[in-house]
């Protein structure tokens, strides 16, 4: 019995190997733009502009109110740069209830993070409260 199953697990170990080999792995995206060199735009790098009056400054936020009379919380990371009348300024030397405009990106978490805020003329000329 020992020599016919043999020849069995060799044919049934061939006829596998081309099934195997034809199945395609598909990539991600990812792997292809890596490739490439050519970079999509992803979700995060689009949350805009938010103007309106500086409330609160904290270390880890920034609350506005805009013109609409809504409040806007947009987290501060140790990238956010700051602005002052086309300046680049240290955050302490913004003034509250001044009206300011906050360039957003999103986080991994789709939450606004501040990339810059600028006080000043800047904000001002774009029609902030």
């Amino acid at each position: 019995m020992a020599p016919k199953v043999v020849p069995c697990l060799i044919l049934l170990c061939l006829q596998a190997t081309p099934l195997a080999a034809q199945t395609s792995v598909q990539r991600s995206r990812r792997a292809v733009a890596r490739q490439t060199g050519v970079i999509t735009p992803t979700a995060k790098d689009l949350a805009g502009t938010f103007r309106g009056t500086l409330k609160f400054l904290s270390s880890k936020e920034i609350i506005i109110e805009t013109s609409e009379d809504q409040t806007v919380s947009i987290r501060r990371s140790r990238k956010t740069k700051f602005y002052k009348d086309g300046k680049e300024v240290k955050a302490t030397d913004l003034t509250l209830n001044e009206p300011v405009s906050v360039d957003a990106a999103e986080d991994n978490d789709l939450k606004p993070t501040a990339v810059s805020v600028s006080e000043g003329a800047i904000a001002k000329a774009d029609g902030a409260k």
